[in-house]
């Protein structure tokens, strides 16, 4: 295996391959013909992408509305790709170790899809929610 000097890597002749084969069981690849594999391997990010996009058109004038000021709507939209730089490394090492029976991927993937739902749903209550750790009349 290929990579940096950061990450080790391990030879095909190595002693624990008898343990690596039975930890990544399955079958590597997308089933289906062979000109439909990218576009299988995409299509999950569409909808992503679509609801960024939206979210990137209406957040500015939005927490403008809720009234806040240029300078902390920055650190709004910065907010989402640093928890990322932290939740995207501690959730792929969970699911690299994952020994579940519905795969080492699908278990993060159904409660991810639920809590990122969850979550675009409570956008819509963003002042009642705001309101019950701020007052109405303090400054944002």
């Amino acid at each position: 295996m290929v990579g940096f000097g950061g990450i080790p890597t391990r030879n095909d002749d190595d002693e624990n391959n008898e343990m690596d084969a039975h930890r990544w069981r399955g079958r590597k690849g997308v089933r289906g013909p062979s000109w439909l594999k990218m576009p299988l391997l995409t299509i999950g990010l569409l909808g992503t992408q679509i609801v960024w996009s939206t979210e990137m058109g209406y957040a500015s004038p939005y927490l403008l509305s809720l009234g806040l000021s240029k300078s902390w709507m920055s650190m709004v939209f910065v907010a989402g790709p640093l928890s990322g730089l932290f939740v995207q490394p501690l959730i792929g090492v969970l699911a690299d170790n994952s020994t579940s029976i519905w795969g080492r991927r699908r278990p993060y993937m159904f409660y991810g899809s639920i809590l990122c739902s969850f979550s675009l749903l409570l956008l819509g209550f963003t002042k009642e929610i705001v309101s019950w750790f701020i007052s109405p009349d303090s400054p944002a």
